[in-house]
């Protein structure tokens, strides 16, 4: 089945005629995850290999690849050392963009106790910028990197959304490294007292700084600084998985950093788009699974809640001989406790999040497509094999093949180094080749999130005996007090939300979400939040096969890429079409001639 459309872009001196048949491939089940030294921790890394996952070995029938085709038919009709030079590459050209290093402030609020004793210093914080489409006049995008290395972000530069927005409005593209991520650290470890300078106030400045005192390599006889240039910030990411679940799990907190960019320094900040922005911080995060129950394949849902409804019944029943069987039935004997069991059955849950439409995006995009022909085919069988249903076995057996990957789990005979929590040591290492770290400081101190089962009518898709004690302890265990700085018991999630929560708004500043998202109930669009309406001042959009950040991904091409799915050139024309409404504001404030663009979609 497919889908044809035409549209035509004018943009200034661009005219790009689209044409777009919408069929995914079927395809292969691989994953890509990274080894966190953090057994509970959901986060990301550079450090991945890919895992090409032997369907065959779990049931004896292969696997069918799942077609994917979108019908969605929503149209949008608008009304340090020396930095490194760069050399100007081909306006075609992929080529990887080098690192640049910025003179960063260590604090930048010298007189608040919170950060006290301060430092009176710089470090150097990375970016990566792109000027092939640069010409006099043209805004400047800044891609927040978030929770993450700023290296995994360069594709958004290449051929994603970054690229599509600095070609189409002669700009600048730019990422921007969080501090204490990648090779941006201010301190020379990561305890509890050096990460005292590591929060969304300290980091939202970092951007305001940038912003405010760059200069381009390449381009240094610009003045490219806001206010006087216009700066569109844009949050959102594509996650990556480490080997185990149940922790603090990562959102886009980039797109909640780019509201919270906006109403903080709207002066600076020209416009700012939040994709997937989970700006809603929440302690315990059960709608997590929730969404996925409402949203995924029914028969993959039903057949995960009978699988997990007999782990939930053979924990219940305290019998630890039946707790040692299940426990080698996925793969894990020797694993201590049955909290990390638990944490580790969420596993294929995770990978929900990590879904996109991009067929090049990371081949662990697929792995929840995948394991659910697994799930479903066992769930058809209707004879049990021992005293259980077929699909327990399926489920057993897909774990089982998890943790058996050698970078999941360098050691699986010994599954206690890889999943257990328990261990002070490891969770008490702090230098900085402890990436973990940062992002669980953040989680345990302010942000949150942590996926919870225990509400009444909670999920049946993930063990009800997920707790938030499993996430708390761990917290209290990897971050003792320091001498000035120390974790609360519970995480002061007021901190996040005075930025306004559901209600967080501003002229020029857009949500965009996907229905299908597991974070939907952490942003704007959730259905706990009041309805809005979306106009080309207060953009809201709502892709509805969307997951996590569906438009962020692009395609070689941009949008005159014929296999571009129809929802996400819909959602993309509507960003160039209101991001037009908001240079055409700044050119009027500045007395400088309208943009001018015109978008037709013929169907």
């Amino acid at each position: 089945m497919f889908f044809l459309t035409s549209a035509t872009l004018i943009f200034g001196w661009t005219q790009v005629v689209l044409s777009l048949s919408i069929s995914l491939p079927n395809i292969e089940f691989n994953a890509k995850l990274s080894n966190s030294p953090v057994r509970g921790f959901l986060g990301d890394t550079d450090n991945t290999q890919g895992i090409p996952m032997l369907l065959q070995s779990v049931l004896s029938a292969a696997a069918l690849g799942q077609k994917s085709v979108y019908a969605h038919k929503e149209r949008i009709i608008p009304s340090n050392p020396d930095l490194i030079k760069s050399r100007p590459t081909s306006k075609d050209s992929t080529a990887t963009p080098v690192a640049h290093v910025f003179e960063q402030k260590i604090s930048h609020f010298p007189t608040d106790p919170k950060y006290s004793p301060h430092i009176d210093g710089n470090f150097q914080q990375r970016y990566w910028v792109d000027t092939r489409f640069y010409k006099p006049g043209g805004p400047v995008f800044l891609l927040d990197a978030g929770e993450i290395s700023g290296q995994s972000r360069i594709p958004f530069l290449q051929q994603g959304i970054i690229r599509l927005l600095s070609e189409t409005f002669h700009g600048v593209g730019l990422i921007l490294e969080m501090r204490y991520y990648g090779a941006s650290f201010p301190t020379k470890d990561l305890s509890t007292e050096s990460l005292r300078f590591l929060d969304t106030k300290q980091s939202l400045a970092d951007a305001a700084y940038f912003a405010q005192n760059i200069v381009f390599p390449g381009l240094e006889s610009h003045n490219l600084t806001a206010p006087g240039t216009p700066w569109i910030y844009y949050g959102g990411k594509f996650n990556s998985l480490s080997h185990n679940t149940a922790f603090c799990e990562s959102g886009s907190y980039a797109g909640a950093k780019a509201a919270y960019m906006k109403v903080t320094y709207p002066d600076l900040i020209w416009g700012a788009i939040g994709s997937s922005a989970t700006v809603k911080a929440i302690v315990s995060y059960s709608d997590y699974f929730r969404t996925v129950e409402k949203t995924a394949d029914p028969e993959c849902v039903k057949g995960l809640q009978v699988a997990m409804e007999i782990v939930d019944r053979l924990i219940g029943s305290k019998d630890m001989k039946a707790i040692s069987k299940m426990k080698a039935d996925f793969g894990v004997e020797g694993l201590s406790h049955i909290d990390d069991f638990v944490s580790l059955t969420t596993w294929l849950v995770a990978t929900y999040q990590e879904q996109n439409w991009d067929p090049n995006s990371d081949p662990k995009s697929r792995v929840w497509s995948q394991s659910c022909e697994i799930i479903k085919k066992a769930a058809q069988l209707k004879t049990p094999r021992g005293s259980f249903p077929e699909v327990y076995y399926a489920f057993a057996n897909l774990t089982t093949h998890y943790v058996s990957r050698k970078n999941i789990c360098p050691t699986p005979e010994d599954p206690e180094s890889c999943f257990g929590t328990y261990d002070l040591s490891a969770s008490q290492a702090n230098d900085l080749t402890q990436t973990w770290r940062s992002w669980m400081y953040q989680c345990c101190r302010e942000e949150a999130f942590f996926p919870t089962n225990t509400a009444v009518g909670g999920s049946s898709i993930v063990s009800r005996y997920l707790t938030l004690d499993y996430n708390t302890r761990q917290c209290k265990q990897s971050f003792p007090p320091g001498a000035h700085n120390r974790i609360p018991p519970i995480p002061d999630v007021s901190v996040p939300n005075s930025y306004g929560g559901y209600d967080i708004a501003a002229d020029r500043l857009a949500f965009i979400d996907g229905r299908r998202d597991p974070w939907l109930y952490a942003t704007p669009h959730s259905p706990l939040a009041k309805p809005r309406k979306s106009t080309l001042t207060r953009p809201f959009y709502l892709i509805q096969n969307g997951v996590h950040h569906y438009d962020e991904n692009g395609l070689p091409g941009g949008l005159s890429n014929q296999t571009l799915p129809e929802e996400i050139r819909a959602i993309q024309l509507f960003e160039i079409e209101f991001i037009t409404s908001w240079l055409n504001d700044f050119k009027q404030k500045n007395g400088n001639p309208l943009v001018s663009t015109q978008v037709t979609v013929i169907s």
